[in-house]
């Protein structure tokens, strides 16, 4: 079997394991990465379990430890009326579980680094939170470095990007909103704002926008600014962008709009204003006289530079 994640929402488990195991090889039948691991439970609750998860996604740790060790050491007594309840809340160590009977859904969480628990005789699947890919590290961009302030940067996983904005806005304000976007990469897409202070039509008006894409993937956050921009053909900027959390909170912190896309550093902040052309990282790091100094110096030379050679071909020509 092959496809988008979208053609198996219809589909879902059977309360056979061997058939559940049948289906997900068959769905992954040409990927190498794919990891299969049985697991035969013999003590206070006997049964037989399938463990799927994609290798170099996941914590070995985390893995080993709080799901492989309880499940075959444990001795719970059954509290639960299903038996993947019982697993899911009396054995197993990990932080997060969820349990999901559609293909669909559990597709979407195995590919993004969970590990996927099937029990003989239950038509739902138990999906588990082993995330534990290598990311590059928060460093600063080295194209928005400065001399004061923080020195830190986005990385190109979405939700430790989303853990460094909450770091700087410690207020339950912030608001995050996910959206599947691409019809191959199903990229994750968050929409992060300031409920209080955000424009509600502008904030309307994205969402309806990124959900009307139609593309086969997204792989940066540049592939939605074209898209979305109000006039196609402008050689001017419609969005801004930064590698920099103290930059993204400030413009959330403005009541603008971030949208942070999974596989990329470069998180886009709307709406975008001319002005943000001649500002720099540092202003608000440095005294206020100097900051305005700077920025009237940069609007300054801005309109000298494009209308001096005007003036000067004008006046050797008439």
């Amino acid at each position: 079997m092959a496809g988008q994640i979208a053609d198996y929402n219809n589909i879902t488990l059977s309360k056979s394991l061997e058939d559940n195991i049948s289906l997900f090889k068959s769905i992954f039948e040409k990927d190498a990465v794919l990891r299969l691991r049985r697991v035969s439970v013999r003590n206070a609750c006997s049964y037989d379990c399938a463990l799927f998860y994609m290798d170099g996604m996941i914590n070995a740790e985390i893995l080993n430890e709080s799901v492989i060790r309880p499940l075959v050491t444990s001795n719970a007594e059954r509290k639960e009326d299903s038996l993947v309840g019982f697993i899911a809340k009396q054995v197993l160590f990990a932080g997060e579980t969820t349990l999901y009977d559609n293909v669909g859904d559990i597709l979407r969480s195995v590919l993004y680094g969970d590990t996927l628990l099937l029990v003989e005789g239950c038509s739902q699947a138990i999906t588990i939170n082993t995330k534990g890919w290598r990311t590059r590290g928060i460093s600063e961009p080295e194209d928005e470095r400065v001399l004061q302030g923080p020195r830190e940067g986005f990385d190109e996983a979405a939700l430790l990007n989303l853990a460094m904005i909450r770091r700087k806005l410690l207020t339950p304000d912030l608001c995050t909103e996910a959206l599947r976007v691409g019809r191959r990469s199903d990229t994750l897409v968050f929409i992060c704002y300031l409920g209080s202070i955000v424009d509600k039509r502008t904030l309307c008006e994205i969402k309806k926008r990124i959900k009307s894409l139609d593309m086969d993937g997204i792989l940066d956050s540049n592939y939605i600014a074209e898209q979305i921009r109000d006039n196609p053909h402008s050689i001017f900027k419609t969005s801004g962008s930064t590698e920099r959390p103290d930059i993204a909170a400030a413009r959330l912190l403005e009541g603008r709009i971030a949208i942070v896309v999974d596989g990329t550093p470069v998180v886009m902040t709307l709406p975008y204003l001319f002005s943000e052309n001649f500002q720099s990282d540092e202003d608000y790091y440095l005294n206020y006289a100097v900051s305005t100094v700077g920025r009237l110096l940069r609007f300054i030379c801005f309109f000298l530079s494009i209308s001096i050679p005007a003036v000067f071909i004008a006046a050797t020509s008439y």
